[in-house]
């Protein structure tokens, strides 16, 4: 009998005891094992000898033993150092290995989760300070720096907040030059007080240019039916070129144009109801041969007369500023839509433009030969620019008021045309083509996909024209 036994006790309480002096005479020396082996650095290696393996030992003897539970701390806090080191190299992989490992070690310890809170501190914050530079390239016109910078941030963050609106910017970088869809622009001049016709950025997409052979009206010309792709974004006029935005050109360049030179050009005449030739009219004049209204839209102008107007334009913008092609045009009048006109394949639903109809009444009241029934929208001749709704594109008249130039030659039919964007041109051609119908268009010549050749020399009152822009 021991000397235990001799003292006075209840019977559980001793059997207790007598375990937890027999639990610590065999955890004691497994304790002493583990600091020795620490001292030693052998906190974690030799697998199956270290202090680690030694403390999980003594932990499945006692769970609740304060001193295994601080070694397995101080083997941790020396793991959660490497931590440190690593995120210090901005090795985050490394470090995100390591958290694992140290969590392997003491799950849930308050020194964990603070390691763990300060990597992702860091980690954040480099990811937010890789993310503005990507901001930076961008802003300067690097885009593929930018895209690196930016799948770099988000290798280090994963869930990096804007993220997602910086690879839109980056999208439309690309696409867009930094613009969005349906931005309206409105380029200063560098060398002089004034600005240039606002134009939208066109949103990039893909449709069918032409006509099937099966559509009301169908020409060759308007065949065959092709698919074209506009891969990068423009911008294009939102309303045709007006008589004072031409004035401007005139008043600065002194520039002559071919009515003027040639002394003449296509008007309207009221007595005949005929388009007749108008002597000395110029841009200056209606499609009457009377005074133009500073917000009509120029007219009597020659595909030659509009070149020379955009050329001035770059240089009085910095910008490049050009005619649309044909597939630009007709991309814009169709925006989205696949029907024989804009709005569908039957008759106008409601006031949309400036077109034949059969409510139209000329100044001695005369009507058209051919019209849109039941519709009339008060305007015989052009009417001010941006009068009637504009399309889903933000554009006004791109189909009604004035026939407008684009920068493609003629040619009789699409085969052979390009399958992108890009004008279709061959130096020196002396016909262009002239896209979209005008007050005067018989509805047929309203559709979307109706074009028509013109002489470059030509000038009417039913023809004016639009900038576009490269961005």
């Amino acid at each position: 009998m021991t000397g235990l036994d001799q003292v006075p006790h209840e019977g559980a309480r001793f059997a207790g005891l007598r375990a937890r002096l027999k639990l610590a005479r065999e955890v004691e020396p497994l304790l002493a094992s583990a600091a020795e082996l620490l001292r030693q650095g052998k906190g974690l290696e030799p697998p199956g000898n270290s202090a680690l393996d030694v403390y999980r030992k003594v932990r499945e003897l006692d769970p609740g033993n304060v001193l295994a539970q601080q070694g397995l701390e101080q083997i941790q806090r020396s793991v959660l150092e490497r931590a440190l080191a690593a995120i210090a190299k901005d090795d985050f992989k490394a470090a995100d290995a390591v958290l694992a490992e140290a969590a392997a070690v003491a799950p849930g310890s308050q020194q964990l989760l603070d390691t763990r809170t300060r990597v992702e501190g860091v980690r954040r914050q480099r990811a937010e300070t890789v993310l503005a530079q990507a901001r930076s390239a961008l802003d300067s016109g690097n885009a593929d720096l930018a895209e690196r910078l930016a799948q770099q941030a988000q290798g280090i963050s994963a869930d990096l907040p804007g993220v997602d609106e910086f690879q839109e910017s980056l999208r439309n970088a690309r696409l867009y030059a930094s613009m969005s869809p349906g931005q309206l622009i409105n380029d200063p001049f560098l060398d002089r007080a004034g600005t240039a016709p606002a134009v939208l950025v066109v949103p990039t997409g893909k449709f069918l240019m032409g006509s099937p052979d099966d559509e009301e009206g169908h020409r060759a010309a308007e065949g065959p039916q092709r698919e074209v792709v506009i891969s990068s974004g423009f911008a294009l006029g939102r309303s045709e070129v007006t008589v004072a935005e031409f004035r401007e050109f005139i008043r600065a360049s002194s520039y002559r144009t071919t009515a003027e030179i040639e002394g003449s050009s296509s008007i309207y005449d009221e007595s005949s109801g005929r388009m007749v030739d108008g002597r000395g009219v110029t841009w200056q004049e209606d499609y009457r041969g009377r005074r133009a209204a500073d917000n009509l839209p120029v007219v009597h102008v020659s595909w030659d007369d509009a070149v020379a107007y955009l050329a001035w334009l770059s240089e009085r913008t910095g910008k490049q500023y050009r005619m649309p092609s044909e597939a630009e045009y007709e991309y814009a009048v169709r925006a989205g839509s696949t029907t024989r006109y804009p709005w569908g394949d039957g008759d106008p639903p409601r006031v949309l433009g400036n077109f034949t109809g059969a409510g139209d009444r000329s100044p001695a009241h005369r009507t058209w030969r051919k019209a849109f029934p039941r519709y009339t929208d008060d305007h015989w001749g052009p009417a001010p620019v941006r009068s009637f709704p504009a399309n889903p594109l933000g554009f006004y008249d791109l189909d009604g008021n004035v026939s407008e130039w684009v920068e493609d030659c003629w040619h009789d039919t699409y085969i052979r045309a390009p399958r992108d964007s890009r004008a279709w041109v061959n130096p020196g051609c002396e016909r262009h083509v002239v896209r979209g119908g005008s007050w005067g268009s018989d509805p047929d010549q309203v559709r979307s996909a109706f074009r028509l050749s013109a002489l470059t020399t030509t000038r009417s009152g039913r023809v004016g024209f639009r900038v576009a822009r490269d961005l």
